[in-house]
């Protein structure tokens, strides 16, 4: 049964979380409705919003017990949200819900849902969130100058990251080196082979013994690309877990911290992404890395 002392407490962080999930709807807690029965029925929350001309009444019960809600306590659910007239309802638990139970509302517009919420109290959550992670590692890379100028291109020896970058009208754009680590990562094509492009995106001006040439630059890059699914903690969150379909709903979270070389000792090895088909839910997170590295240049007249 419910604790008399902790009922409402629980009542109001879940008012507080669909407050969160829905600013412009007005939620109350606890609210009266005279039903269909003609008896007044008290709801835990409740949720109204004008969608169109339509007002949608969204009726919120919730269950503090100490184990999980039987098939008994969501009928007596259903019924309460039938008197109402309710468009939809929601049972929101503290511990989850027998297997019957989840039957029960098949095919019937009624959510159930465990709280999730990582905050100092009583049902505070441990909750870890599956990532498949990649991590790319530039190896190497060439840039690639291409003048259509008559002028001849002369490069110096080494030292390329530090060539200036003019626009064609010769406003400075920066250094070279600068430039590819801003936008480098535009250039990894999520396939196989060698990825090459326009990392500036346009035809740009450098100068070379006191004259201005005209050259478009590119670059060739190699990646090593490692990939790990990981089960990564949490140590923020407020929402809910469907109990239904397993999907956690949350409008955010943050990840406890944590470096590469904890995925790279704790995270599963994923050598080709059919090893994971059978793993319905999974979020993305992608590392660039750019160590550094010595360049390589060469050039052609076109």
């Amino acid at each position: 049964m419910q604790n008399p002392k902790k009922w409402r407490t629980f009542e109001n962080i879940v008012s507080e979380v669909y407050r969160d999930f829905s600013p412009e709807a007005v939620v109350k807690s606890p609210e009266k409705i005279k039903g269909k029965s003609g008896r007044s029925r008290e709801i835990d929350i409740t949720i109204r919003q004008t969608v169109g001309t339509c007002e949608i009444l969204i009726a919120i019960d919730c269950k503090d017990f100490s184990k999980k809600i039987n098939i008994k306590k969501v009928e007596e659910c259903i019924g309460l949200f039938d008197d109402i007239g309710a468009h939809q309802g929601v049972i929101v638990s503290a511990k989850g819900f027998t297997d019957s139970a989840l039957k029960r509302v098949k095919d019937r517009n009624i959510n159930l849902y465990t709280l999730i919420d990582s905050g100092n109290h009583d049902w505070k959550s441990n909750v870890k969130v599956k990532f498949l992670i990649y991590i790319y590692t530039l190896t190497a890379r060439q840039y690639i100058f291409s003048c259509a100028n008559s002028n001849p291109l002369v490069l110096p020896l080494d030292g390329y990251d530090d060539i200036d970058i003019f626009s064609k009208e010769r406003i400075f754009l920066g250094k070279l080196g600068d430039l590819f680590k801003e936008n480098w990562i535009d250039l990894i094509e999520l396939e196989e082979g060698i990825p090459t492009g326009d990392f500036i995106g346009q035809p740009v001006t450098i100068k070379c013994d006191d004259v201005f040439c005209c050259v478009n630059i590119t670059a060739n890059i190699e990646i090593q690309e490692e990939v790990y699914l990981c089960d990564l903690p949490v140590s923020k969150i407020s929402g809910f877990r469907d109990e239904i379909n397993g999907s956690i709903m949350a409008k955010g979270f943050t990840l406890e911290e944590f470096g590469l070389e904890e995925i790279r000792k704790l995270g599963k090895v994923v050598n080709r992404l059919d090893e994971i088909k059978g793993i319905e839910k999974f979020a993305t997170m992608r590392f660039f890395l750019l160590p550094n590295l010595g360049e390589k240049a060469s050039s052609q007249r076109t």
